[in-house]
């Protein structure tokens, strides 16, 4: 059973690889959770993070808008890091993929393993790539599911916004 739960959480995450790309504003709790950090520690969110803003970005590597999404944004993290944005990769993946998934594409991102979709089913992942970005408070602000180009741009408004509350 607990197999059939994870393969069903692997397919719907797929399914939303191809959803058209949405944006929200929310303002809502993001929901607390400890979870271990691929390359070991844990993050213990929103509490790690608060006076952050925070980047969630909820993908798999069999995922080719995730790819596109993480491919794009590369450049940007570190950018964004140094204005203050703590970024996450979050995936069910095993940790061997997840390693070789970031040497393959030279991300230097930290990656919270969530082997059992409990992250993904408390942030109501129904598609990837979905990109949940939290204010300083810990408030869920904008939640983006899908990638289209240019994106990124939408993304760095959205850093220069939340970055100056």
């Amino acid at each position: 059973m607990r197999r059939f739960l994870l393969w069903l959480l692997v397919l719907l995450l797929l399914a939303g690889c191809f959803a058209r790309p949405e944006g929200k504003e929310s303002f809502k709790e993001a929901p607390a959770f400890r979870q271990p950090l691929l390359g070991g520690g844990e993050l213990n969110f929103p509490a790690d993070c608060r006076g952050k803003v925070t980047l969630l970005i909820f993908f798999s590597p069999n995922c080719p808008a995730c790819v596109q999404e993480l491919i794009a944004l590369r450049d940007q993290f570190s950018s964004w890091e140094g204005q203050g944005v703590k970024i996450f990769l979050v995936a069910p993946e095993p940790p061997s993929v997840l390693t070789s998934f970031l040497q393959e594409y030279n991300l230097k991102v930290p990656v919270v393993l969530d082997p059992q979709g409990t992250v993904g089913s408390a942030y109501g992942v129904t598609g990837i790539p979905l990109s949940v970005w939290v204010d300083k408070q810990g408030r869920i602000k904008y939640k983006s599911l899908g990638w289209r180009a240019g994106k990124e741009k939408e993304f760095a408004s959205w850093v220069a916004k939340l970055t100056q509350e």
